[in-house]
């Protein structure tokens, strides 16, 4: 039975969970976790490739060489790290970027959706803060407003009002609202 080295990219909680796991199986002869965190040192050793960027963690993987990689973060998909590995021959758990953009855009899931039949909340696209109030001047509060880029989890908002609404879209769209 051949052992593996395996890389996780991350250092949230699911790749914790992932370095636990994986460390507990026989198959598995040295974890790796770029960046990882103080939990996953407990299963996994910890690296930290230059600047953390797709294009670091992908130079530290064609040197270590790992039997697999499995990437958690949305932005080093988005960046196309999967991409890049795939064709430097190592393999990856984790989709291309073209493929993750289902998770990586609001409006491409939607769209996505739409096209499929799937049914899901009606929704607009607005990138200014004239057109973003223009539509919700006649829209039933709550609404929910959500980022269309990557924003780690925190680019949704319910908004009870057209004020927390505005407030929201600035934060959102920050060069829209520059006075």
């Amino acid at each position: 039975m051949s052992t593996m080295k395996i890389l996780i990219v991350g250092s949230g909680a699911r790749e914790d969970a992932l370095c636990w796991k994986l460390s507990r199986s026989p198959l598995v002869k040295k974890l790796y976790c770029a960046p990882g965190n103080p939990g996953t040192a407990r299963y996994a050793e910890n690296v930290r490739p230059g600047d953390l960027s797709a294009g670091a963690i992908y130079d530290w993987a064609v040197n270590a060489r790992p039997d697999l990689v499995v990437i958690g973060p949305e932005i080093y998909l988005a960046a196309g790290l999967s991409d890049m590995l795939t064709r430097a021959g190592i393999p990856v758990f984790g989709p291309s970027a073209a493929a993750a953009e289902i998770e990586t855009s609001k409006v491409f899931a939607k769209q996505v959706m739409r096209k499929a039949k799937v049914p899901t909340a009606t929704y607009q696209e607005v990138h200014d803060r004239k057109t973003g109030l223009r539509s919700l001047s006649s829209a039933n509060f709550p609404v929910v407003l959500k980022m269309n880029n990557l924003a780690a989890g925190k680019g949704v908002r319910i908004c009870h009002s057209l004020s927390e609404a505005e407030e929201t879209i600035c934060e959102f769209l920050p060069q829209c609202c520059e006075e």
